[in-house]
C-alpha cells in the first residue's frame, strides 16, 4: 500500500524528479491533456481528472506525510495535475492553450499569490491541494483575459 500511495501521489514517479518535481508533474498533466478527447468530450474528461486527482490527493496525502515524516513531501505532485486542469478546463484541449496553461500554472504555482500560502498551511491533503487549485484558478483567469484581449478563440 505504501508503494501504491507514493506511486499515485507522485503521478507515476514524476514527483521523484531530482529537479523541479512540481514542473515534472505538471508536464505529465500536459501529456494526459493531449491524450484526452477533444470537442464536447473534453470538458467532462478534464473535469473528471480534476475530481479524481483532487480526491486522491486529499485521501492519500496524510499517509504519505506520515511515511515521509513531514508535511507536503516533494514527491506529491498529483495536486499539480488538478491545478493544471483547472487552468485549461474551458479550452477544449487546444494544444496552444494547453501549453500556455502549463506556463501560466507553473508561474502562479511557484509564486503562490494570495491566499495560496495560507491555504498551503491547512492540514493534510486539503492544504496540499488548495494552493494548487487556487493557482489553477488564477491561471484560468489569466488565460481567459489573454483570450479576451487577443481575440484568439482557439490556438492550433
Amino acid at each position: 500500500m505504501d508503494r501504491l500511495t507514493r506511486w499515485v501521489l507522485s503521478f507515476g514517479g514524476l514527483g521523484y524528479a531530482p529537479l523541479a518535481p512540481g514542473t515534472a508533474g505538471t508536464a505529465g498533466a500536459v501529456a494526459v491533456a493531449f491524450l484526452l478527447p477533444g470537442g464536447e468530450a473534453w470538458l467532462p474528461a478534464a473535469a473528471g481528472v480534476i475530481l479524481l486527482s483532487s480526491l486522491l490527493t486529499i485521501g492519500l496525502t496524510p499517509r504519505a506525510e506520515r511515511l515521509a515524516g513531514k508535511k507536503d513531501p516533494g514527491l506529491i505532485v498529483l495536486d499539480e495535475v488538478a491545478g493544471y486542469f483547472v487552468t485549461v478546463l474551458p479550452f477544449g484541449g487546444a494544444p496552444g492553450w494547453l501549453l500556455m496553461g502549463f506556463l501560466a500554472f507553473r508561474v502562479l504555482d511557484v509564486a503562490k499569490p494570495w491566499p495560496g500560502r495560507r491555504f498551503e498551511r491547512l492540514p493534510g491533503g486539503v492544504g496540499v491541494l488548495l494552493d494548487d487549485l487556487l493557482a489553477g484558478a488564477y491561471g484560468l483567469l489569466f488565460l481567459l483575459a489573454l483570450r479576451r484581449l487577443t481575440g484568439w478563440s482557439g490556438m492550433l
